[in-house]
């Protein structure tokens, strides 16, 4: 079974923001995070495996199934500038 784990995407006019901003797993876990928009404009949750959900509108949520971790990644929005100002967060593994 997955171990669902709450996202949040945030923008302030201080900067942009995953929370948390790190989550810790044991390696092997199997991933599921529930994402919501909290900023006021259209965001995503995206990895470099190409997984991603689809842009959000601000308030709505969506699924995003990692699936099994085993070393660390970084989770981030994929429009262009929001990683670039702080949208990211990275899940580290823990034995």
């Amino acid at each position: 079974d997955a171990t669902a784990y709450d996202i949040s995407l945030i923008d302030t006019p201080s900067g942009m923001s995953i929370e948390p901003a790190t989550l810790t797993v044991k390696s092997g876990s199997n991933v599921t995070l529930n994402v919501t928009n909290d900023g006021t404009v259209p965001h995503n949750a995206a990895m470099d495996d190409g997984m991603k959900t689809a842009d959000l509108a601000p308030y709505t949520t969506a699924t995003l199934e990692v699936g099994t971790i085993t070393e660390d990644t970084t989770v981030y929005c994929a429009i262009p500038g929001h990683k670039e100002a702080g949208m990211t967060m990275e899940i580290k593994v823990e034995n």
